[in-house]
C-alpha cells in the first residue's frame, strides 16, 4: 500500500545551493521562491540567486508559463509595489500578467 504521508521540508535551513542542484527549474525555482516570500529583503538580495537559470526556464513555452506562474506568485504573496519590482536594467527578465507587468533584474 502506497504511504500518503506529507513529506516537509524546512526550506530554511538549506543554503540556496542545495536548491539550485535540482534539475527541475520549475522545482528549484519555485522552491527558492518559498524560501524568501516572507522575508522581502532576503527576496530581493536573492533574485540573481533565484533566477540564475532564468534563461534555460524560458526558453520553453512550458518554461515562460512558470516563469509567469512566479511573477504572479511573487506580486501576489509580497508587499512590494510594482515600481519596486520594475527594475530598468538590460538584464531585466519581464512577465505580463493579467494585472501588471513585473521585471526582474538578473
Amino acid at each position: 500500500m502506497p504511504i500518503f504521508d506529507y513529506l516537509l521540508l524546512d526550506t530554511s535551513q538549506h543554503a540556496n545551493q542545495y536548491f539550485q542542484q535540482l534539475s527541475n527549474l520549475d522545482l528549484q525555482i519555485s522552491l527558492l521562491l518559498m524560501k524568501s516570500i516572507f522575508n522581502t529583503g532576503k527576496l530581493l538580495e536573492n533574485l540573481a540567486d533565484i533566477f540564475v537559470n532564468i534563461d534555460e526556464l524560458i526558453a520553453t513555452e512550458q518554461g515562460k508559463k512558470a516563469f509567469s506562474t512566479m511573477a504572479l506568485y511573487l506580486y501576489q504573496n509580497t508587499e512590494l509595489t510594482i515600481e519596486e519590482w520594475r527594475m530598468e536594467r538590460k538584464n531585466a527578465k519581464c512577465i505580463i500578467t493579467s494585472k501588471k507587468t513585473i521585471c526582474i533584474d538578473l
